[in-house]
């Protein structure tokens, strides 16, 4: 990932480590360690458009995935308390609060699925209601300009919509492929 302000900045997990080019990518140097276990990958890494010194980085270890935040371009690393554990998570940073954080579960049992966090992940709001119960979701993204505006991709071609207005989520599917099994929805 290119870092949003400085158009040399590059990001790249490889195993636990979180690496820095300040060359267009021509050369990594560590950055930062998330433990020393190389099979605790680190998965995915966000930046944050309203704050770019807000990061989070997605690190799997076994089973379960992790979240790790800065707000001070990596100086400092603080792993966030998840609603649940499981490895198969997607995340998305809000386009214009540096706190809001979208989650959501691939495989967490019905009533389970999507949350959001507006300070950061200290707390977690659950959005999911019955229209996800067997959905497993495969990527999340948020809509800036928007009223909280959320979509969900979920296995199998459905995408859904949600925003702060709604009670409810609404099907955006039509015309996609049903076979779409989305890595990331932007």
């Amino acid at each position: 990932a290119f870092d949003h302000r400085f158009y040399d900045v590059a990001w790249m997990g490889l195993d636990y480590v979180l690496y820095r080019s300040t060359n267009g990518g021509g050369s990594f140097s560590p950055f930062h360690a998330f433990g020393s276990n190389a099979a605790n990958r680190v998965l995915w890494l966000e930046q944050s458009y309203a704050d770019p010194a807000v990061m989070v980085v997605q690190q799997v270890q076994g089973n379960t995935s992790r979240l790790w935040r800065t707000t001070d371009d990596g100086a400092t690393w603080t792993q966030l308390t998840l609603p649940g554990t499981q490895r198969n998570l997607f995340f998305r940073l809000g386009g214009t609060n540096p706190g809001e954080i979208w989650l959501g579960y691939t495989n967490r049992p019905n009533g389970q699925k999507v949350y959001r966090s507006t300070d950061g992940g200290a707390t977690w709001q659950n959005i999911t209601t019955a229209m996800l119960d067997g959905a497993e979701v495969w990527g999340v993204a948020h809509q800036v300009g928007t009223d909280g505006g959320v979509y969900v991709a979920l296995k199998n071609g459905r995408v859904l919509y949600r925003n702060n207005t709604m009670p409810d989520w609404d099907e955006y599917s039509a015309g996609l492929p049903v076979s779409t099994e989305p890595i990331r929805i932007v």
